[in-house]
C-alpha cells in the first residue's frame, strides 16, 4: 500500500461520517449534539477527558516537551531562519 491509497481511505471515512451523520439527523430524526448532551454519554466523556489529561500529564508531556524544544525549536527553527534569510537576500538582489 502506497500513500495514495490511505489519503483515499481517509477521504472516503470522512464521507462516510458526514453521510452517517446526515442519515441520522434528517431520516431518523436523531441528533448526534443531544446524544453528546445526554447525562451518562456526558459523565463517560468527561472520564475519557480525565483519562487522557493524566496520561498527558504523566506519560507523554515531558518527552513531547523535550521533542518540541531540543528538535523543533533548536534545530529546524534555527535553520528554517537561516533559509528565510538567504531567500530574502536572493530577492533583495534580484
Amino acid at each position: 500500500m502506497n500513500a495514495r491509497d490511505y489519503k483515499r481511505g481517509f477521504i472516503s471515512t470522512l464521507l462516510v461520517l458526514v453521510l452517517a451523520l446526515i442519515l441520522l439527523k434528517f431520516v431518523f430524526d436523531i441528533s448526534p449534539l443531544d446524544i453528546l448532551r445526554h447525562p451518562t454519554v456526558a459523565t463517560v466523556l468527561s472520564y475519557v477527558k480525565k483519562f487522557f489529561i493524566i496520561v498527558w500529564d504523566k506519560f507523554i508531556e515531558t518527552p513531547a516537551r523535550f521533542v518540541w524544544d531540543k528538535i523543533i525549536v533548536e534545530i529546524i527553527w534555527k535553520y528554517g531562519k537561516e533559509v528565510l534569510e538567504l531567500i530574502k537576500r536572493w530577492i533583495d538582489s534580484q
